[in-house]
């Protein structure tokens, strides 16, 4: 952790990137992981392609654009970039970001993502591949909220941002590793890196307090056609995974999740109640 909080991204970059500083402060590969490094959202940017094809076409543009868009591009338009705030003062969504820490982790282990992927995390928990095409036969559709069909995102370049595809088997495979918790990778990730005790983010993970003072994980996510949300509360040894072939209900699923864990705890309390 300590070197994570230290460590400037631009150490395992092919250049200076003086632009990926704000006021002396450089973003640091806890930025990454934590969302708070302070990077625009998406390069290239959306707005001309939702210009062009509206909120339907668009997707269909930039899954295109996304799939012939190379490394070797984001790191030459990253030289460009200018940082919205101060590395480290807030959290915001940044594709680039995840897309960036997934481009330094092969440079740092000289290995693909996809094998780091299938060595650190897939084969120890039980999980297929959730890179590739090779599972595509098993995908389903996706919409947007109009009933409209999305293009998947199956481009290289979102693959650590948002192209993982993965079954609810593979999943509940994850939280049960996340439960465990058998592994220092695994605890360090649950730690808070950022923000107020009750409400911190970690690697990836939003992290926050119930009301019992138990510590309760959550992170969810979409694309064109798909939302998803994860919650672990470790105390309670309890995980829940919600995956929807519709864009923009990760909202939804987060109410749906509090709605199911509210009656499956009753039951659990129910049941622990002594017998009179």
């Amino acid at each position: 952790m300590i070197r994570l909080k230290f460590l400037s991204c631009r150490q395992h970059l092919p250049g200076d990137y003086p632009n990926l500083e704000f006021e002396g402060a450089p973003v640091r590969l806890v930025h990454l992981a934590e969302m708070t490094s302070g990077l625009p959202d998406n390069i290239p940017e959306l707005a001309p392609f939702l210009n062009e094809g509206g909120m339907d076409g668009a997707p269909a543009l930039i899954s295109e654009r996304w799939r012939t868009y190379s490394n070797a591009e984001l790191l030459s338009d990253l030289e460009t970039v200018t940082l919205v705030n101060r590395p480290g003062a807030m959290t915001r969504h940044s594709n680039v970001a995840a897309t960036l820490l997934g481009i330094i982790l092969e440079t740092v282990y000289g290995e693909p993502y996809e094998d780091l992927l299938a060595h650190y995390i897939e084969t120890p928990f039980g999980m297929a591949a959730g890179a590739g095409n090779e599972r595509a036969g098993d995908m389903a559709s996706g919409y947007n909220g109009g009933h409209i069909a999305m293009p998947p995102l199956d481009g290289r370049y979102i693959l650590s941002a948002g192209g993982l595809r993965y079954s609810s088997a593979d999943m509940a495979r994850f939280v049960l590793a996340q439960l465990e918790a058998s592994g220092d990778a695994i605890r360090l990730s649950q730690q808070p890196t950022w923000g107020p005790e009750r409400n911190a983010a970690g690697f990836n993970w939003w992290i926050s307090t119930s009301t019992d003072g138990g510590r309760v994980l959550r992170t969810s996510g979409g694309t064109f056609g798909s939302s998803s949300y994860v919650e672990v509360r470790t105390d309670l040894d309890y995980g829940i995974v919600l995956l929807t072939n519709r864009s923009g209900a990760e909202g939804a699923l987060y109410e749906f999740a509090a709605l199911a864990f509210q009656q499956i705890d009753a039951g659990r309390r129910g049941s622990e109640r002594p017998a009179t």
